[in-house]
């Protein structure tokens, strides 16, 4: 049966709510206006999830469809001016989430050890953007054989959902997962060609050490 958009938005909208509940978040998917507060009365988010004095807004968004309207913009600066509230979005990428990866091997520790030192002379040599690229691709390889190790089941290999099931898990501390999610959302705006503020050498360090340190833990390799 062939898989439609509104299929894979529906799953990854349950698989969502359900990694939120395994984090003891008071979960609703899609909730009626009756259950918003008066600045999201506008506004029909995919899932609320509530904790302690935390509310996170969740929207699931194809990729292509990003750039359609205002909504997201505009929702994310009500979220914005509330103390407590956060806005997190999940990218369907069609083709990402719908093929499965051919013919491709993922990093073994050798390779992710290489790597972190082509990454130490592209800094440098000051190309700043290439080593956050290459960096990245070092901490997702490093990621995927943690979970390999810990034995977490994985149904696919995006990075959010990757970062996801090692925190439900407690295969990463929250500290990890904070630092890699405000990374990887860095990485991915870079990757498409936008420039910010927040990019420094500061963070690409930030992200090696912490792979290094993921690395040591599961392997003997020396780093270098």
């Amino acid at each position: 049966m062939e898989i439609t958009t509104a299929d894979l938005e529906k799953k990854r909208i349950q698989e969502i709510a359900q990694e939120y509940q395994a984090k003891d978040y008071d979960v609703t998917v899609c909730p009626k206006q009756s259950q918003l507060p008066d600045f999201l009365a506008d506004y029909h988010p995919h899932i609320l999830a509530r904790r302690d004095d935390e509310t996170v807004v969740i929207e699931v968004k194809l990729g292509t469809s990003l750039t359609e309207s205002q909504y997201l913009p505009e929702l994310a600066q009500a979220i914005q001016e509330h103390s407590g509230w956060r806005l997190e979005l999940v990218v369907i990428n069609l083709k990402e989430d719908i093929a499965p990866i051919e013919n491709a091997n993922s990093l073994d520790a050798q390779d992710i050890a290489h790597a972190i030192r082509e990454t130490k002379e592209l800094l440098e040599s000051h190309h700043l953007e290439a080593a956050l690229l290459l960096a990245w691709s070092t901490a997702e390889a490093t990621l995927r054989l943690l979970a390999s190790k810990e034995e977490i089941p994985l149904r696919r290999y995006d990075a959010l959902y990757l970062l996801k099931q090692l925190a439900t898990y407690a295969a990463i501390s929250r500290e990890e997962y904070n630092s890699l999610m405000n990374t990887m959302r860095l990485r991915n705006a870079i990757a498409h060609g936008f420039k910010s503020e927040k990019f420094n050498v500061a963070l690409v360090k930030e992200l090696m050490e912490t792979t290094n340190q993921l690395l040591q833990s599961i392997s003997d390799v020396e780093l270098g």
